[in-house]
């Protein structure tokens, strides 16, 4: 009996060791356990390793901005980009192509009706290697594409204009001017007035543009019925045309015998001439010496304005000595700054005075002679006819 309970007692024993259910075999299992678990998430991450790979279920970022801005009839390319490797692709869209990696907009024209948007779109997708797909949607917002516009004020006759193929007319330092035949652009007050050239993606003019569509030859023409160029049509005889404000004045500038007045009634109306265009840069002179001042834009040469200058269009006779002249009134107008202030202060004494020009505007209805003159009591400076016999400066000019 001894024999057998021996026997059964090391087979227990065998059988317990055998199937690790001792205290110190179920410490050992857990260790080798939680070391599978590291290895096999690394091989998760790195097929190398002999572990499942997890499924790349992240979709791809495209890294770009969304917004540009692209003038009118240009081109724009730009290069995407991605947080990893993909393939871009893009459904047919007006006015975009995709050349790999390269999105390129083809920028249309300007569209200058009321209310239009000058925006457009184009959705593109990124595919990485595990097909994973992230859109994006750029807008491409068209501007209006600059003129260029000289500072330079052609001298009188030898102006040039051109009619366009729309109906506007190219002015001579570059502006587009309207020229409206229907008579829509008349009888606004001067807030309508900028809206109705705001909606066509123009502005109103400043007074100093004005007058460069005009011809002060005909100032002196017995038939004259304006002084618009030649090229403008107006077959309703309208006669004056709203300006920019300047200095809180409301200007409008009168066609038919070259003024720019101040409209004291807000409340009063004008026809409208919009133009397109950037405003022309200030002046820039350059003092030469002995009084002498070159205009650094029309290369037109200056004597300094002194107060012994003074004197009626009587006196303008001899008063400058060849090859120096009285200034016509559309080179007298290039000292007038886009602000409407004088162009260099330096060039004229510190009086507050007005200057000649030698260019006469004869009124039909009058026997009294006047010429043009630059009104500089006030700001802004503006042209003017006054009678012969006053007295303001007499300026010099002479071309480089």
């Amino acid at each position: 009996m001894i024999k057998n309970f021996v026997s059964i007692s090391l087979l227990a024993s065998f059988v317990l060791l055998s199937t690790g259910c001792g205290g110190g075999g179920s410490s050992d299992n857990n260790s080798t356990s939680s070391s599978s678990s590291s290895s096999s998430s690394s091989s998760s991450s790195s097929s190398s390793s002999g572990g499942t790979p997890v499924a790349d279920t992240t979709p791809p970022v495209i890294t770009n901005q969304t917004q540009y801005s692209v003038e009118e009839d240009t081109n724009k390319t730009i290069h995407l980009t991605a947080n990893e490797d993909v393939n871009f692709s893009m459904a047919s869209t007006p006015y975009f192509t995709l050349a790999n990696a390269d999105l390129t907009f083809a920028a249309p024209e300007y569209n200058a009706s009321a209310n239009a948007v000058n925006e457009y779109n184009a959705t593109v997708t990124a595919t990485d290697t595990a097909g994973n797909d992230a859109n994006k949607t750029f807008v491409f917002t068209v501007t209006k594409a600059p003129v260029n516009v000289t500072a330079v004020v052609v001298p009188t006759g030898d102006k040039v204009l051109t009619v366009n193929a729309d109906g506007t007319v190219t002015g001579p330092t570059g502006l587009i001017w309207d020229d409206v035949t229907d008579g829509s652009n008349r009888g606004k007050d001067y807030n309508a007035s900028e809206s109705y050239c705001s909606n066509q993606g123009k502005r109103l003019p400043l007074a100093n543009e004005l007058l460069n569509i005009l011809n002060f030859d005909k100032a002196t023409d017995a038939n004259r019925t304006t002084m618009l160029e030649d090229e403008f049509t107006n077959p309703h005889h309208i006669t004056e045309f709203w300006a920019q404000k300047q200095n809180g004045k409301l200007l409008f500038v009168n066609v038919k015998h070259g003024g720019v007045a101040v409209e004291n009634n807000v409340t009063a109306t004008h026809a409208v001439k919009c133009v397109d265009g950037q405003i022309a840069p200030a002046h820039t002179f350059t003092d030469e010496g002995n009084n002498v001042f070159l205009d650094d834009a029309t290369q037109l040469e200056w004597q300094k304005i002194l107060e012994a200058d003074r004197g009626t269009v009587s006196d303008m006779a001899g008063h400058c000595i060849d090859p120096w002249r009285v200034p016509n009134i559309n080179e007298l107008r290039t000292l007038i700054n886009p602000d409407g202030t004088f162009a260099d202060p330096e060039m004229k004494d510190a009086r507050n005075d007005s200057i000649w020009s030698r260019t006469e505007y004869v009124d039909l209805n009058s026997t009294n002679r006047r010429n043009y003159y630059l009104r500089a009591t006030d700001v802004p400076l503006r042209v003017n006819v006054e009678p012969q016999d006053t007295k303001h400066y007499i300026p010099c000019v002479k071309n480089k």
